[in-house]
């Protein structure tokens, strides 16, 4: 498999799938036996140099970006990190979407510039996913904030959402402590948490948030705003119980007269008449 792998002249999707087998079955002897770095880059050596070859076919290229994430190879670190350095590849699907993932898994801690960068300015929606994914995976909250900055940056928003609920403890985490940076970014990440076990947790956040005093009237400002985007999505005899809450906690402070006016007006809205058929009307 191995002479299959590095021939260039060998059909790219037999040198793919050969590239694949050869690191699953280095995944499974790791596992099984601790096959080590070193061992792995005696069997699979040729994953770096082709990883880094500019001339190299991106099929066969990302397939060896993705083994050596896959396998934990700490040597790809500077490749994968000059392949996302690389403006060229901000909109390469072949290059761009391996090399995040797999920069996230071999250095969390380089990985949140580089993937940060491709996810702001790639125009591509594969790698937008991609990119989200692997910043959803750091776990960070200044991942969790470029998340949150760029959710409908291409209009598709399920990526960002996807990944903004893989770093679901990290958003409360920063909700439940607002003394923190980028606690306005992870009020704004609520619009990705749409699970009913999010809303219950995070709500309460947002109140304590906006009643809170203390902190800058612009984060209570974006609190009160995401907790009225919220109430509006409710039927109407609980928006009008969320809007009653909300109230409560703001009081009649005149910096928030906007949010205020439209909970008055969720407070007091009636149902729609029901209007009859009329005699031969379906």
């Amino acid at each position: 498999m191995a002479a299959i792998s590095t021939s260039k002249n060998e059909d790219v999707r037999l040198r793919t799938n050969a590239i694949w087998a050869m690191s699953e079955i280095a995944m499974l002897l790791r596992q099984q036996s601790g096959l080590s770095d070193a061992d792995i880059l005696r069997e699979c050596g040729f994953l770096l140099e082709a990883a880094a070859d500019g001339e190299e076919n991106s099929k066969v290229r990302r397939m060896c970006i993705k083994a050596l994430g896959d396998l934990g190879v700490g040597q790809g670190i500077p490749i994968i990190t000059s392949i996302l350095g690389d403006e060229s590849n901000v909109d390469n699907p072949d290059l761009a979407r391996s090399a995040a993932i797999s920069l996230a898994i071999l250095a969390p801690d380089q990985a949140l510039g580089p993937v940060s960068n491709l996810l702001a300015k790639t125009s591509d929606p594969a790698v937008f996913g991609s990119a989200a994914y692997a910043l959803g995976a750091l776990r960070k909250p200044e991942a969790v904030a470029i998340l949150a900055r760029n959710r409908m940056r291409l209009g598709d928003n399920l990526s960002v959402d996807n990944a903004i609920e893989a770093s679901a403890s990290v958003v409360f985490d920063l909700l439940e402590n607002p003394g923190r940076p980028n606690v306005g970014d992870a009020i704004d990440a609520t619009r990705s948490m749409w699970r009913q076990e999010y809303k219950e947790r995070y709500t309460p956040a947002l109140l304590n948030i906006l009643e809170n005093e203390t902190l800058e009237l612009a984060l209570r400002q974006r609190a009160l705003t995401r907790l009225v985007e919220d109430a509006g999505q409710l039927d109407l005899p609980e928006r009008k119980r969320r809007a009653a809450l909300i109230l409560a906690q703001v009081g009649e402070e005149e910096v928030f007269g906007e949010q205020i006016s439209q909970l008055r007006a969720m407070q007091n809205a009636t149902p729609l008449p029901v209007v009859k058929a009329q005699a031969g009307e379906e």
